[in-house]
Parts: structure tokens; C-alpha cells; sequence
């Protein structure tokens, strides 16, 4: 699992640097597409096109752009990576961790990219999106809560009767379902979380 996870962490990284990259690209593409059209017009041609020929000559015209076209196809290779990869891995960890590391990564690479971002934001924003990729990945992490809050109901309670179940189920998709149930005289909390 933990490979599985490593190459999920490495796809969420690329998928995010290339959208960093990508978005440069295009401001490049558009600004070659801008003073391609200038010259047109002042050669006082553009009138009456076929939109399905313009449509194919910008993609022609984008895709010639190199500092678009190279990220572009990293993320396409990516993409098809992960569907390879998603056949290995449970989709209910392998969706937000790859989505969540992009968004980090996009982050992170548009700031090193020269990218005006609110700093602050963007650092606690990533230091959200770690802990949450922890928290997907780590079953023992929620297991461990879980025992610490019955320690200290336990502690707490005066005469109540404290009843606490954590088991663990196996999942057709090869995962986990660890299941927890604290129950306090007549009062039961179930707490339930789908985790490997």
C-alpha cells in the first residue's frame, strides 16, 4: 500500500506543477496569438473565416507553443498513469489524495513560478491538505483518537458504564472498514470511518 501511495503523492505532484506550468504557457500562447492577429489585421486580412478552421489553427498555433505543449502532454501521461494505477488502489483513498496533492502542488509551483498568491492563505491551505492526506492514509492516527477519547470518558464518568468497540471489517476492494462504537449507559455513539 504504501508504493501505491507514493505514486499517488507523485501523480497529485505532477498533475499540480503542470497546471502551474501549463497556465504560463497559455499567457505565452496568447500573447503570440495576440500579435498574430495584429499582423492580420494590419495586412487587413481575418474576414470570413470557417470558425472550424480558426478552432483547428489556434490548437495547431497553442500546442506549437512549447511552454505549453511539454507540461501539457507530462499531465496527459499523467492522467493516463493514474487510471493504470487506480485499478491498484482503493478510489475512496486515491481521489483525494491525488486531488488534494494537486491542489497543493498547484499551489506551491505557481508561487515558485513568480505567481502573486496570498501567502499566508496558501501555506495554511497546504498544511490543511497535508494533515487531511495524513488522516485518508493513517487508520491507527483515527483508531488512536478514538482510544484516547474513551480514556478520558473513562476518567470522567462517575458510575456509568463505559463500553467501547473498535473492529475492523476487510472490504471486497482489498481495503479496511474500521468500526467504532462508545456506548455510555443507555447512550450510544457509533462513529464509523471507511479507511484502509
Amino acid at each position: 500500500m504504501e508504493a501505491v501511495m507514493i505514486w499517488l503523492l507523485t501523480i497529485g505532484s505532477v498533475w499540480g506543477t503542470t497546471n502551474a506550468l501549463i497556465k504560463r504557457g497559455a499567457v505565452k500562447a496568447q500573447e503570440k496569438q495576440r500579435d498574430r492577429e495584429q499582423r492580420e489585421r494590419e495586412r487587413g486580412g481575418g474576414g470570413g473565416k470557417i470558425w472550424v478552421v480558426e478552432f483547428v489553427r489556434d490548437w495547431v498555433e497553442l500546442l506549437r507553443v512549447w511552454e505549453y505543449s511539454v507540461p501539457f502532454a507530462m499531465n496527459l501521461a499523467a492522467s493516463v498513469f493514474f487510471m493504470r494505477r487506480l485499478g491498484d488502489s482503493p478510489i475512496n483513498i486515491a481521489v483525494p489524495v491525488t486531488n488534494a496533492t494537486t491542489f497543493a502542488a498547484t499551489a506551491l509551483a505557481g508561487a515558485a513560478l513568480g505567481e502573486r498568491i496570498p501567502v499566508l492563505q496558501a501555506l495554511a491551505g497546504v498544511a490543511l491538505i497535508a494533515m487531511g492526506i495524513v488522516l485518508c492514509i493513517s487508520p491507527g492516527l483515527v483508531t488512536h483518537r478514538f482510544a484516547l477519547l474513551a480514556a478520558a470518558v473513562d476518567r470522567a464518568k462517575s458510575q456509568a458504564v463505559l463500553r467501547l468497540d473498535t473492529s475492523r471489517h476487510d472490504q471486497a476492494d482489498g481495503g479496511y472498514r474500521y468500526s467504532t462504537s462508545l456506548g455510555i449507559e443507555s447512550l450510544s455513539i457509533s462513529f464509523h470511518s471507511v479507511l484502509i
